[in-house]
């Protein structure tokens, strides 16, 4: 993992799906497994960008923020079309991956 970024060099390491730290540790991305890469600010508790191999698609947290939060997200945000999603939802992707929620939602007759 790549350390000691400014959050303006994190969004290189975001685009690539590289691991990456800024300097205040306040901002960080990383594989939960093989096929999710998860963007967080100021901790697990709130993602803001994940990608997913198997859908190869780019999901971003469409919830409130803070102001902080919120520029983190425009500095890193990545050059690609993306899906707005809940925080939980991107909490279940770093948690269980991709399979294990397609799996819930077809046992539970849900849509995506």
């Amino acid at each position: 993992m790549k350390k000691g970024l400014t959050n303006w060099q994190c969004r290189d390491y975001v685009t690539k799906l590289k691991p990456f730290q800024n300097k205040n540790k306040t901002l960080y991305g990383d594989w939960t497994d093989a096929n999710t890469y998860v963007v967080y600010s100021y901790g697990s508790h709130f993602p803001i960008y994940a990608w997913v191999r198997q859908t190869n698609r780019w999901y971003a947290n469409e919830d409130r923020y803070s102001r902080t939060t919120s520029k983190h997200m425009s500095q890193v945000r990545p050059p690609f079309e993306f899906s707005l999603v809940s925080t939980s939802f991107l909490k279940s992707l770093a948690i269980q991956g991709f399979a294990a929620i397609a799996a819930a939602r077809v046992i539970h007759g849900e849509i995506f």
